[in-house]
């Protein structure tokens, strides 16, 4: 069977379209719309806005700890298991928060959404991307990571209007019955983990390998190399910065122009704008990755996330959250599409997953100090200001980072 000969179309390409699918549902429903639930949840139940937000820190720490073990199991192959039970347990938890109404419960199913949430999110993908992919795995990695945006941008006003119409509770029961009814079957229908299930070659390999051979060729550091260079700690900062500002702001947008002024109605439809620029973001950063280099791209990325932060500061003016929304949205497509790339351009293939997810985890950790961070900032304060402050310094630095990470990498040298 030819990987991309005469009429058939190369599998991989299935699989990035299985992973868009995935995403769209892992992330786009069970993460990027909870945002909406910030200020119904905080006024119906009593919680303070940083109190309630920790339940996004519970479940990003959890999932950052968890890491290591799942870069460990897709290397054993037990990957497809893995993310049939993670598609199950992760819709159950938002109906478990339906029926939540003391902080410690939403904390509890935020524990185990986080122990489950990597076996359907961008680490679970961007294994099976790089597995299927040795070119062409920009755009590829961004197609795979794009349903987030796409499931997302239509969700956000769909459970919007459903909180106003039912209540919170339903908001979050729409959220798990769709996402599992997604899952588990593009998990069982599509998804094969490597295309030697196949009998086939990632895209790309006949240019890297003239003996014919299937297996893919494994080349660069392994994690413990990977770990003692300076790349790989100005990379996991830089991505800390990233995960900091992107998901402090994003999590708290509804909240914030609400705030100000803004309609309930205005204000999620800002979110599903965002949500629809993640696409384009995902898909672009991808693009010009493949066309650019680590370079351009990282630079490209880094600026969207400052942009976002200048913006907020001027969200009164009624074009502006128009704007932002464009930014933050090729923010958020930061956080995934080039820690996918960048780990692969700068660490080769050998051990990806292992270091992929070491790198993922700082991502993982600035989001989940963002997000109640910037809670607590309007708490203390009454207004996000100083939080937005906050962020063009991180969006700032972490530019400088991943600038000094691209010319760091030119020390290193990936052998067979």
């Amino acid at each position: 069977m030819q990987q991309t000969g005469g009429k058939k179309v190369f599998y991989g390409w299935y699989i990035v379209i299985g992973g868009a699918i995935i995403t769209g549902a892992g992330i786009g429903i069970f993460s990027n719309c909870l945002g909406v639930f910030v200020k119904p949840v905080c006024e119906a139940l009593g919680f303070s806005r940083g109190q309630f937000t920790l339940y996004s820190t519970i479940s990003a720490v959890s999932a950052m700890m968890m890491l290591p073990w799942y870069g460990e199991m897709f290397r054993k192959r037990a990957m497809k298991n893995i993310m049939l039970c993670s598609s199950i347990c992760c819709g159950l938890v938002p109906l478990g928060y339906s029926f939540c109404t003391k902080l410690w419960q939403f904390y509890l199913f935020a524990f185990i959404n986080g122990v489950m949430i990597n076996g359907i999110t961008m680490m679970a993908i961007g294994v099976l991307v790089n597995n299927w992919f040795s070119e062409k795995k920009g755009i590829a990695t961004g197609i795979a990571y794009s349903g987030s945006g796409l499931t997302a941008a239509i969700m956000v006003p769909v459970v919007g209007r459903v909180i106003e119409t039912y209540g919170w509770q339903w908001g979050y029961r729409l959220l798990g019955l769709l996402g599992m009814s997604i899952l588990v079957p593009t998990v069982l229908m599509i998804i094969k983990i490597t295309p030697e299930e196949m009998n086939l070659k990632p895209l790309g390999a006949d240019k890297q390998q003239g003996d014919g051979a299937i297996k893919q060729e494994l080349y660069g550091l392994t994690r413990n190399e990977a770990v003692k260079t300076t790349t790989f700690f100005l990379l996991m900062a830089a991505f800390f910065t990233v995960g900091f500002g992107v998901s402090g702001m994003q999590q708290h947008t509804i909240p914030y122009l609400t705030d100000i002024g803004y309609s309930s109605a205005f204000a999620n439809s800002i979110v599903s704008a965002l949500m629809t620029a993640m696409i384009c973001g995902k898909m672009g950063l991808g693009a010009l990755f493949d066309r650019f280099g680590t370079l351009i791209g990282s630079i490209v990325g880094g600026l969207t996330i400052l942009a976002s932060a200048i913006l907020l500061h001027f969200a009164g003016i009624p074009i502006i959250p128009w704007v932002y929304a464009f930014f933050i949205g090729i923010s958020a497509a930061v956080g995934s599409v080039p820690t996918n790339y960048l780990t692969g351009a700068y660490f080769g293939n050998k051990e990806f997953s292992r270091i992929y997810s070491i790198i993922t985890m700082a991502t993982s950790l600035g989001s989940a100090i963002g997000v109640p961070l910037s809670g607590w900032i309007y708490d203390q304060t009454g207004s996000y200001m100083t939080a937005w402050h906050l962020y063009v310094c991180s969006s700032a630095l972490g530019v400088l980072l991943l600038i000094l990470a691209h010319f760091s990498s030119r020390k290193i040298v990936l052998e067979d």
